[in-house]
């Protein structure tokens, strides 16, 4: 996944996505927040770019189909394909992300606890459907009040049916056997959320 420049706010893409403000750029992708002229709705939008937009589109359908209506699961609302990028348009949530609030001053170790129980329900949500995070970090836990939602499912794989878009994988937190075998299971994502609580437990 390659780099880019940042959209300017007032840009509009696919003549309905109008851009307001970056919220946060990462290894994967740039987020931004847009106002999506269709639907008269806020969202957040996440742009990759990838060698294959249309494989890639389709595992995100796929994700969104799998993991649509969970309470600590946010919602993909479509995915687009836009020159040699895609475009993943997400329910916004004003109250950021974990590492958002971490950046912002103090968590109460209880606050942070009662993120990661929804957090492990997102992923035991994610794991009956037979999903392997990959990417669980303090970035990726958007905060609405007292409800924690899991986002950004760009590097997940679906070991029965071998489906990934992508090899790389948030190597900060995976397992031993992520990190050495390259071997992933509902136990590495886990382990990523233990490493996620031990960073905002200790702010």
């Amino acid at each position: 996944m390659l780099d880019r420049p940042v959209i300017d706010p007032g840009t509009v893409l696919l003549e309905k996505y109008e851009v307001i403000r970056l919220l946060g750029r990462g290894q994967f992708g740039a987020v931004y927040l847009v106002f999506n002229r269709n639907l008269s709705v806020l969202s957040a939008l996440k742009v990759v770019y990838v060698s294959d937009p249309e494989r890639h589109v389709a595992v995100v359908e796929a994700q969104a189909t799998s993991l649509c209506g969970h309470d600590h699961v946010v919602k993909i609302r479509t995915a687009d394909r836009f020159d040699n990028a895609v475009l993943i348009e997400l329910e916004y949530l004003e109250g950021g992300s974990l590492a958002d609030r971490l950046r912002s001053g103090f968590v109460p170790i209880g606050e942070s606890i009662s993120y990661m129980k929804h957090v492990l329900f997102a992923l035991d949500f994610a794991h009956s459907k037979g999903i392997i995070h990959r990417d669980v970090k303090p970035a990726n836990i958007m905060i609405s009040g007292n409800l924690a939602k899991l986002s950004d499912f760009g590097t997940a794989i679906h070991p029965e049916s071998g489906a990934r878009v992508t090899e790389d994988f948030y190597r900060p937190h995976a397992s031993p056997e992520a990190q050495n075998l390259d071997e992933f299971s509902a136990r590495s994502d886990v382990f990523a959320a233990g490493m996620t609580l031990q960073r905002a437990a200790n702010n």
